[in-house]
């Protein structure tokens, strides 16, 4: 657990058996009481810091759980040090030497679309784990829409030692992108497993079809792609290069109801497509899970509008994670 060593304090709550004073550790998690601490240096200002939960006494009262002090990160209120610690808190776990396989089995290309249309991705300025792509092209008239995913899955099937990923459970980044926290090791995540340009790559695709005005036809394929070109948001006006027609991928993003002025609202809009007909799949066999959002409640979000506190943060209800035969649906 990461959270606040308490020693810029009078209180004090004891001592162990060996006379090491008790500290009061807060953990960020909230699900977690604060834990009595011990540590035998003198320090004036509160630390943040990583414990292990120990033990809590069931025959007393009123007390504090018992917790093992791993490492101090550094003092309260320096940036670095705070990000370190809301990083560990939601992701607790990494990759080591020892856990972090040599080779990999690869997929079979058996049975796979192979999908050689131009192809791009548009990510953040130096991004290397590129997870999504996407394909368009005309064919006798008609336009085509591919977007695809890259199918980590088909690894983690024939590689146990991937699954080692579910304890870490997502990559963190920064607002500007940069990774903090690899849910697979980086020489998998930035390479085997990344859509990089000139590569071929294993995907989970969902193909449709424009008519001018709205999508239709949905499918979906596992394909080998090679991704022909990366662009950022600010430079992804000449994907033309590539022979992507932007004036096409604009209108279909202005179909599907986002801003076509903002490259950034492009993969936005594209990505939701493709998770919505993703949960369809799911809900129409009624098997996997599917992430339900609830509406906001108007009262508190126009009273929070009304204080000019920032209501879309606050008021909205945070998401939940359902099996495929709950009742909701995803208001966000």
């Amino acid at each position: 657990l990461s959270g606040m060593l308490e020693f810029n304090t009078k209180i004090r709550y004891g001592f162990t058996s060996r006379g090491v004073p008790l500290y009061l550790f807060r953990p960020y998690n909230e699900a977690y009481p604060p834990l009595l601490v011990a540590y035998k240096e003198t320090i004036r200002e509160n630390q943040l810091a990583v414990v292990a939960f120990e033990h809590w006494d069931s025959d007393t009262v009123n007390t504090f759980p018992r917790g093992g002090l791993v490492h101090i990160l550094g003092p309260a209120g320096v940036k670095d040090v705070e990000k370190a610690a809301i990083a560990f808190q939601y992701s607790p776990w990494g990759w080591s030497k020892k856990t972090v396989p040599e080779m990999l089995v690869m997929p079979s290309r058996e049975g796979r679309y192979i999908l050689d249309k131009p192809t791009i991705n548009i990510d953040p300025p130096g991004c290397c784990d590129i997870d999504d792509i996407l394909s368009l092209w005309e064919e006798d008239g008609i336009w085509n829409l591919a977007i695809s995913i890259a199918d980590v899955a088909a690894f983690v099937a024939l590689n146990p030692s991937l699954q080692f990923a579910e304890k870490i459970g997502q990559t963190l980044y920064t607002a500007t992108g940069k990774v903090v926290r690899a849910m697979f090791p980086p020489k998998f995540s930035e390479d085997l497993f990344s859509l990089l340009p000139g590569e071929e790559r294993f995907v989970v695709s969902l193909f449709a079809k424009w008519d001018g005005e709205a999508l239709y036809d949905f499918k979906w394929k596992e394909c080998i792609v090679r991704n022909w070109a990366s662009y950022t948001y600010e430079n992804c006006w000449n994907a033309s290069e590539s022979k992507i027609d932007i004036g096409i991928l604009r209108n279909i993003v202005n179909s599907l109801g986002s801003d076509v002025g903002d490259t950034h609202k492009w993969v936005e809009a594209l990505m939701l497509l493709y998770n919505s007909e993703a949960a369809a799949v799911l809900k129409t066999a009624g098997a996997g899970l599917l992430r339900i959002h609830d509406a906001p409640e108007k009262e508190i979000l126009s009273k929070m509008d009304w204080l000019g506190l920032p209501a879309k943060e606050l008021a909205y209800p945070a998401a939940v994670y359902a099996t495929a035969d709950a009742v909701g649906g995803h208001w966000g």
